[in-house]
This record gives structure tokens, sequence and C-alpha cells, in this order.
């Protein structure tokens, strides 16, 4: 049986979709002509949640001229926050368990 230990350095499954947007926004080399709401579209296209992807960026805009590091930066800050939310979240609910098979 895992230690508890193990649920605590262990992130959700929203994390992986995070990092995935992460990667994808790295490896598009737009051209210069793109503005940012077709480099947005390019980018959400390819996401499972295109809504979620595209609403994302636009409520995290510092300019309304973002090229991909600004995207970028836009994908690592959200990701980086959820997946501490996530472990907080858990360690918190592992901090109110008293199932014994979490402490075996």
């Amino acid at each position: 049986m895992a230690s508890p230990d193990y649920y605590k350095s262990h992130s959700s499954p929203r994390v992986p979709m995070l990092l995935v947007l992460f990667f994808l926004v790295i490896n598009i080399t737009p051209s210069l002509a793109q503005d940012t709401q077709q480099l947005i579209d390019h980018i959400c296209r390819q996401m499972e949640e295109y809504g979620f992807c595209s609403q994302t960026f636009k409520e995290n805009l510092r300019s309304p001229n973002a090229d991909i590091v600004a995207l970028t930066q836009i994908t690592i800050e959200r990701a980086t926050d959820n997946a501490t939310k996530t472990h907080d979240f858990i360690r918190q609910l592992l901090g109110n368990t008293h199932d014994f098979i979490f402490f075996s």
C-alpha cells in the first residue's frame, strides 16, 4: 500500500492537460503576420476544451498584442497555479481523512 507521502506528491489529472497545452504552445512557430487572436485560435483548436483554452488566454492577456512568449508565460503561470491549488486541496483532504488504509 502506498504511503501518505505518495498521495501528497502526486497531482490531479487536470495538470497533465495544462502541461500538454504548455508543450503545444512552445512548439508553435507563428509567422510575424499573425495577430494574437489568430495565435490563440491556432493553439486552442488543438485542445480538447477549446472554450476553456481560449477563455484562459483572454482572461490573462496583459497586452492585446501578445506574442508566443507572452502566451507561453500565461500557460506556465496558470499551470503552476492550478497544480499548487490541486496539491493544497489533496493535502487538506489527506489531513482530514481517518481512513487507516492511507497510514499502513
